[in-house]
């Protein structure tokens, strides 16, 4: 996001998928907020503000996220990487 019309990115709010998806296509996922510099880096780690499982409600202080599962046939996985 660029805050007060910033020519650069000064947040960035990151969420992924640390896991592969489990036989019900579930995974972990996290939400990391990144600021000033690491907004603007793709290897920056941030600040983790949430960790928790797709399909179920993800939080943590004042950020709540729900993602479901992933849902893709092996042969599309194995297309996919």
């Amino acid at each position: 996001m660029h805050v007060d019309d910033a020519d650069v990115e000064a947040l960035t709010i990151r969420v992924g998928a640390v896991d592969e998806p489990d036989s019900s296509g579930g995974q972990t996922v996290t939400v990391h907020a990144l600021t000033g510099d690491e907004a603007r880096d793709d290897a920056a780690t941030g600040t983790l503000l949430a960790r928790g499982r797709s399909g179920e409600e993800v939080g943590g202080g004042s950020v709540r996220l729900w993602t479901g599962h992933q849902h893709c046939s092996e042969s599309e996985r194995d297309d996919n990487g």
